[in-house]
């Protein structure tokens, strides 16, 4: 069931919705079809016993359902954050802010947030975690603290904390790692810059030389040539997308 759990904690980390109930997915009430498909557990149980034993989206009938399992988190050291150089980086950044000023980190690695959070422990410097696993009680009670001042720096899930949520007491917000669609870096930024932001945000992104990441933020900007140039014809944007995959191959 290992790998069920896993495709399930990505689930819930991506924020999706039981489709029976439309609510955000939460972990301890999770559970997945072996069919891959993820509800919460009351919810799946209720059609089976009500309607048929079968999976509401593909139709498969499975035999049970994979609950939601707690994983014992790695444990991470400081000399692993250590040997990060974007971790390095980053805590640089965050070290030379000043004292006033909050910083909100985003990644699409909960892994890589890990070792920040290390390094940021080892250095005695205050942090929060925001993740698409988190209760929302866990989620509410860490944004009061980053709120009110009680964190230095929010630690957050890029598409976990893309939306609805407002961190406008940070006013650094680093994009540590790109991600392929545009507009999901910039809904996350906008967690900053909402309604109540008294400071200027800035945007600081991470960007590893000569690694793929250049290449996806190539691929970001011909994302933006798109949009901005939507009156060209199919054929033309056809031959755009196929060069957007083969640069990766460069």
């Amino acid at each position: 069931d290992a790998d069920l759990q896993a495709e399930l904690r990505s689930y819930v980390q991506m924020d999706d919705e039981c489709a029976i109930c439309l609510e955000r997915l939460a972990t301890q009430e999770a559970a997945i079809t072996r069919c891959g498909h993820a509800f919460h557990a009351e919810c799946i149980k209720a059609v089976f016993a009500q309607v048929a034993k079968r999976c509401p989206y593909c139709r498969a009938e499975p035999v049970d359902i994979v609950p939601w399992a707690d994983e014992e988190p790695a444990a991470v050291s400081a000399e692993m954050a250590q040997a990060s150089s974007k971790v390095q980086a980053l805590v640089e950044l965050i070290r030379s802010s000043d004292k006033d000023t909050s910083l909100v980190v985003f990644s699409q690695s909960t892994q890589f947030l890990g070792l920040v959070e290390a390094r940021l422990q080892s250095s005695s410097i205050s942090s929060v975690r925001l993740e698409g696993t988190m209760s929302m009680q866990e989620r509410v009670r860490n944004i009061g603290k980053f709120q009110e001042g009680a964190a230095k720096v929010a630690l957050c899930s890029l598409k976990a904390v893309g939306a609805g949520v407002n961190l406008t007491r940070g006013s650094v917000a680093v994009l540590c790692d790109p991600w392929w669609s545009p507009a999901v870096e910039a809904q996350a930024v906008d967690r900053c810059h909402r309604i109540g932001q008294r400071r200027p945000v800035e945007v600081v992104r991470l960007v590893a030389s000569g690694s793929v990441e250049e290449k996806i933020r190539a691929i970001q900007a011909q994302k933006r040539g798109i949009m901005e140039g939507l009156h060209r014809s199919r054929e033309e944007l056809q031959v755009t997308r196929i060069d957007m995959v083969m640069k990766l191959f460069e």
